[in-house]
């Protein structure tokens, strides 16, 4: 993983191979069990300017950039990782 820091992490980012074992466990979990924490699934919303010179008083001036948790992110990577092996198994994979 990046050692980005999400302001929703309860831990930084370079501890998480000391974490590694329960993350797997979590992420086995919630793919057998097909449910998600609803607290993975929320995001911290912070508004930052598009560029320098911009009306700061103006919304439009403004993109919004979302940080989550580690953990989501790390459930969504393995997921992707498995939909394309998944797909690419699939019998008509090659006719695209």
């Amino acid at each position: 993983m990046p050692a980005k820091y999400s302001p929703l992490d309860n831990i930084p980012t370079s501890v998480t191979e000391t974490f590694a074992e329960l993350i797997t466990r979590l992420v086995t979990l919630s793919f057998n069990e097909g449910k998600f924490q609803a607290k993975y699934k929320t995001a911290s919303v912070t508004p930052l300017l598009k560029k320098q010179g911009l009306d700061t008083d103006s919304l439009g001036s403004y993109r919004p950039v979302s940080n989550l948790h580690t953990i989501s992110k790390t459930v969504e990577r393995v997921f992707m990782t498995r939909l394309v092996e998944h797909v690419k198994r699939s019998p008509n994979y090659n006719r695209f």
